[in-house]
């Protein structure tokens, strides 16, 4: 029965989603290419216009090819039968766990290269006039220092050129055979330091495939050196100070010295007394740590410059607040971290903190508390305070003649979305006491003018006019490539940024989309509002996933449950944890 249900789901999207070619013999005939290579597949990857699936042993086959020589793949199926857990473990990285809807061919289960593309950092450029796909790796972050801007890439960074432009004074460099992670997409870097201003990044063109940096810099400055210690990273120096080997990692910036010794940890042994659980690391010499939290309520702890010298492990506990502990060597390069992960029991709230007082000598003691979590109460039943004269715009993005971004595919428009959102939005907010004012009610624009900078004006000018505590702009994100997909949060001013962090918060916690962060960019309806002013991306309208989501009314209320909620936390100062 398990096999005939996903056989008929396998010939449902092979109709709907290969309908877009006129002749699907083609398929067959598709090379894919990494590196100028051809990649000996034995079987045909199956193609859909928002997918590439590859056999079991294919998908092997094509880890190996792009690098990843020591990859297995376990396939279980879950309790429902319906989802299948696809563990995916190597030497060359971190093991981490996909799930996703199996295509089954012929009696294979299919792996969908969306799966793993993004941890692996590669991602697939279509050219289906010449019969190829080509892999590229991913430019993974740009991340600006003191005195130098740093490009870090999934693989080996080519320069192709760069130069200079006047008025204003900017640096440009071209990178070849590489394309955008989904998390640069319509990024702009903003600096504080005395050497530039921002930082603006674009797929400057596909085939072939180069991603270009433009750097604005201020009066008088320039690159002084280009330096690349690592393969996979390119540092650009304002400064004539030495290049050393640089690295950031998530929220921490950590130098290390090509000389500097590796520091060994010997065992990692988690041990209760009463009521507490504690980790106790064995190591030779102090290191350095930064303690993590995640969105689903894990922690980690990054050991720097430290080698394991036992065996990764996962252990589980009896602990009454904590489900299992796994340690790992996490990286081996720039430089090793060794990364504990600690999971909490359903319904309980873990805190990670360094116990000083047993720390001695080689070893290193980390205490894990807790608390239990209340049961979540819905926005509609909360009783909330002061509420009474705290006026609320909501702004549903585009309208009218402007449908903003479309999916024609599935026939919707982003104006559509963001009105039907801003509106229950409206619902929530007023059922709680606050008055809420919507820019537009109905489908079109506020003004005639094609000057789309008076448009955005007088979006600006509903909450100036009604003297309202804040500003949000409602609107769903758009890709050239299908691949990008997620939740942002946008900003500019500084007193936008805490109405930011309270709705990412929320949105973040309904797990409808990836988090890719609260970012600053100078749109118009922030740059130009003197409220505290936020623009939300819900979700990519050109990814497939993203779109679908976006087509469920049940996931259009968690939404706008979420941003309500965010607002009123905001508002009312309400604490929430991160």
């Amino acid at each position: 029965m398990y096999k005939s249900l996903l056989s008929i789901l396998f010939l449902i999207l092979m109709v709907l989603n290969l309908s877009y070619t006129n002749d699907n013999s083609k398929l067959t005939e598709i090379d894919f290419v990494y590196k100028g290579k051809i990649i000996p597949f034995r079987d045909n990857p199956i193609i859909t216009e928002k997918e590439i699936y590859f056999s079991q042993e294919d998908f092997v086959i094509l880890m190996k090819f792009l690098g990843f020589v020591d990859w297995n793949v376990t396939i279980n199926k879950d309790t429902n039968n319906k989802v299948i857990d696809c563990i995916l473990v190597s030497n060359d990285m971190p093991k981490f766990k996909s799930k996703f809807i199996p295509l089954i061919h012929e009696e294979k289960i299919h792996i969908p290269f969306s799966s793993v593309n993004n941890q692996i950092g590669v991602s697939p450029i279509f050219d289906y006039d010449k019969g190829k796909i080509y892999l590229y790796p991913q430019i993974k972050d740009i991340s600006v220092s003191e005195d130098s801007v740093v490009i870090n890439g999934a693989k080996e960074i080519k320069i192709q050129k760069n130069f200079y432009l006047n008025d204003p004074l900017r640096f440009v460099i071209d990178l070849q055979d590489c394309v955008l992670s989904p998390d640069l997409f319509r990024q702009k870097i903003l600096s504080s330091n005395d050497y530039i201003y921002q930082i603006r990044v674009s797929q400057f063109n596909e085939m072939p495939a180069i991603v270009r940096i433009v750097i604005e810099l201020k009066q008088g400055q320039k690159v002084k050196n280009i330096a690349r210690i690592l393969p996979n990273q390119v540092q650009l120096i304002f400064s004539d100070r030495t290049p050393e080997l640089y690295a950031k990692v998530k929220g921490y910036d950590y130098n290390v010295k090509s000389n500097e010794e590796q520091i060994r940890i010997y065992q990692i042994t988690p041990f209760q007394s009463g009521n507490n659980l504690s980790i106790s690391i064995n190591i030779d010499k102090s290191v350095n740590y930064t303690i993590n939290k995640l969105d689903d309520g894990r922690w980690y702890i990054d050991l720097y410059n430290t080698v394991l010298n036992v065996s990764a492990n996962e252990i589980d506990t009896v602990s009454d607040f904590v489900k299992n502990i796994r340690y790992s060597q996490h990286q081996t390069s720039p430089f090793p971290i060794t990364r504990i992960v600690i999971t909490p029991r359903e319904n309980f709230k873990l805190n990670i903190s360094l116990d000083s007082i047993s720390n001695t000598g080689r070893l290193l003691n980390f205490l894990i508390s807790y608390k239990r979590e209340q049961q979540q109460i819905n926005f509609d039943e909360q009783i909330l305070a002061n509420t009474k004269g705290k006026v609320v715009v909501i702004d549903p993005g585009h309208g009218g003649k402007d449908p903003g971004a479309v999916n024609r595919s599935l026939g919707i428009q982003e104006k559509d979305i963001t009105l039907k959102i801003s509106m229950l939005i409206q619902e929530k907010l007023e059922k709680a006491g606050y008055k809420v004012i919507l820019t537009r009610k109905g489908d079109y624009e506020l003004t005639n003018s094609p000057v789309d900078s008076e448009e955005l004006q007088a979006r600006v000018n509903v909450g100036k006019n009604n003297k309202a505590s804040l500003f949000v702009s409602v609107h769903i994100n758009a890709s050239t490539y299908s691949f990008a997909n997620g939740v942002m949060t946008f900003y500019t001013k500084d007193i936008d940024y805490a109405l930011a962090q309270y709705i990412h918060s929320e949105l973040v916690k309904t797990n409808i989309f990836d988090d890719k962060g609260i970012r600053q960019a100078n749109f118009y309806v922030l740059k130009y509002n003197p409220l505290p002013a936020v623009l939300l991306e819900l979700g990519f309208i050109t990814n497939y996933n993203d779109a679908v989501k976006l087509m469920s009314y049940e996931n259009l209320q968690k939404l706008a449950n979420a941003i309500a909620k965010g607002i009123n936390n905001y508002l009312n100062k309400t604490r929430i944890d991160y």
